[in-house]
């Protein structure tokens, strides 16, 4: 008889605990997505779904060293969309939200698995190349520019249009900083601006030095910027 009630209460309560642990297991797995989810939108800006203009310096921070240990090339480029207060003037900024995705989408399908791409701030974004010395990334750029001049962006209204972009593009050496790497490119990518837009800039010649011209100030790699999405 004792025999007999012991399988009884084994069948009776062993159902009750095991539907304690799953819950338990399905609530661990819940929390865990959700720390998950929160780590994920506090890294990648919510308009584009590339990385934010904070955690892209922490990642060149981070590749740079990198790059160091194992003495090879990083390549940074800097895009910027070309006439975009036009877009937003024009079209209304819901059309501008529509071209930065595009824009954002096209650079992250034109790069391989080993580059990042991040939107750095209100219309202009920003790739890391690493192994990628000055021509590669020349290369690289030139291609990403002709995709985006040849990619219609649909707007809301069903309307489509194309866009440009103007790059600049700088190679890392040894004596410089994520801070300064960003202003070579910046520099290269304001000369592209100057010449016409549309167009690939590398980083200036012979770069500062006694008798070059002073820098602007450079932009800090991984300081946030508002978001405009906007603009």
């Amino acid at each position: 008889m004792l025999e007999s009630e012991e399988v009884n209460e084994f069948t009776q309560e062993t159902p009750v605990e095991l539907s304690v642990l799953l819950a338990v297991a399905a609530g661990s797995l819940e929390l865990a997505w959700s720390y998950g989810e929160v780590d994920r939108r506090s890294r990648t800006d919510p308009l584009t779904g590339l990385y934010n203009r904070a955690h892209f310096g922490e990642q060149l921070e981070e590749k740079l060293d990198s790059a160091d240990r194992h003495n090879q090339p990083v390549s940074l480029v800097m895009v910027d969309i070309d006439h975009f207060k036009q877009v937003n003037d024009t079209y209304g900024h819901q059309a501008g939200d529509a071209v930065l995705r595009q824009v954002g989408q096209v650079l992250l399908g034109g790069v391989r698995q080993v580059d990042l791409a991040g939107r750095y701030g209100g219309e202009e974004f920003a790739l890391i190349l690493p192994e990628t010395d000055l021509p590669g990334a020349l290369r690289l750029a030139a291609r990403l520019r002709a995709m985006l001049e040849t990619t219609p962006v649909e707007l809301p209204d069903g309307k489509t249009l194309t866009v440009t972009a103007s790059f600049g593009v700088a190679l890392r050496d040894e004596l410089l900083s994520a801070d300064e790497l960003v202003a070579v490119a910046d520099e290269a990518l304001y000369a592209a601006k100057r010449a016409g837009k549309n167009r690939v800039m590398p980083e200036p010649a012979g770069r500062s030095g006694p008798g070059q011209p002073e820098r602007r100030k450079p932009k800090k790699a991984a300081a946030p910027k508002p978001a405009k999405g906007e603009i």
